[in-house]
């Protein structure tokens, strides 16, 4: 697939979206892929900040399992 074909299916794909929270994220993507500091600045979402509250949330009541604990479910599920 060429780039210009590329372009055009991301348009496309944009064109059916209705979220508004991803449509923000992925704005702020292009935006920031052509911003002179590019690299140097990420601004969080709404939705990325409350997944980050909860995750604390969830560390301060000691709703956490070790790397190994994981591994395990993992492969349980699988």
């Amino acid at each position: 697939m060429t780039i210009l074909q590329k372009k055009q299916k991301l348009i496309e794909e944009t064109e059916k979206l209705t979220d508004g929270d991803f449509i923000e994220y992925l704005l702020r993507l292009i935006e920031g892929e052509t911003a002179p500091n590019a690299s140097k600045i990420y601004r969080l979402t709404e939705m990325e900040k409350k997944a980050i509250d909860e995750a604390e949330t969830d560390i301060k009541e000691g709703k956490v399992i070790t790397n190994k604990e994981a591994d395990e479910q993992i492969k349980s599920w699988l």
